[in-house]
């Protein structure tokens, strides 16, 4: 069971970094998250980003290999995650247990490239912003979809602690016939709502092997960690 629960975490944490640095604009939902009641909900693509797209490619092989390539410019970042609930970590009790609401304005760009072979794209992502985190008693109507990602919550308590500082993270992913792979980092700095300066650092990868279906089972392998300074 415990297997199961961490599969299903870090498929979630997987999935929704996924969906969310493949939006190609994530701009803060409107209202003040922090006050009782407030909705937080992923924003709806567009308005502030340059994407670009070619395909198939000029030189694609007449068999049909032709590849679909993608750029998007980031510049704000909306971002749930779910609990980490990892039992061996040198972070506060609520960095671990309670849900993070990341909102940051800054610079990022995503890379993809998909063809008949399978899906590849990195992306990087720094900016200011806040990471607030809610214990699970205070928020209610958690509205998730089929991949774990947030669609929406209802905000009915104070947060545990908000971090104001600069946020980096790195995502990629690569899906072919033989694996497919979900791997990041994310680095903070800055400080909490006491003003004492506070680091988080944060990194994971999961892989399926061929055939496997990750919304279905587990990862053939699954490693996750988050340390704090």
């Amino acid at each position: 069971m415990r297997s199961m629960r961490t599969w299903l975490r870090l498929t979630s944490v997987a999935a929704a970094a996924a969906l969310v640095l493949l939006t190609p604009a994530l701009a803060s939902a409107s209202g003040n998250p922090s006050a009782p009641g407030q909705v937080k909900q992923q924003p709806p693509a567009g308005g502030t980003t340059a994407p670009t797209a070619t395909g198939p490619a000029p030189n694609a092989p007449g068999g049909g290999k032709g590849a679909l390539t993608i750029t998007l410019h980031l510049h704000s970042l909306v971002l749930w995650g779910l609990p980490f609930g990892l039992a061996q970590s040198n972070c506060p009790l609520w960095v671990l247990s309670d849900y993070m609401l990341t909102e940051a304005t800054g610079n990022g760009i995503l890379h993809a490239t998909a063809n008949k072979t399978g899906f590849w794209f990195t992306t990087t992502f720094t900016g200011q912003g806040t990471m607030t985190f809610y214990p699970p008693l205070h928020l209610t109507n958690i509205l998730l979809n089929l991949l774990g990602l947030i669609i929406s919550a209802t905000v009915t308590g104070a947060a545990d602690n908000v971090l104001t500082g600069r946020v980096t993270e790195w995502f990629g992913a690569s899906i072919n016939k033989q694996t497919i792979v979900f791997h990041g980092t994310f680095h903070f700095n800055g400080t909490d709502q006491l003003s004492t300066p506070m680091a988080l650092r944060g990194q994971f990868q999961v892989n399926w092997n061929h055939g496997a279906n990750p919304l279905l089972v587990p990862p053939h392998h699954a490693r996750f960690a988050v340390t704090c300074r």
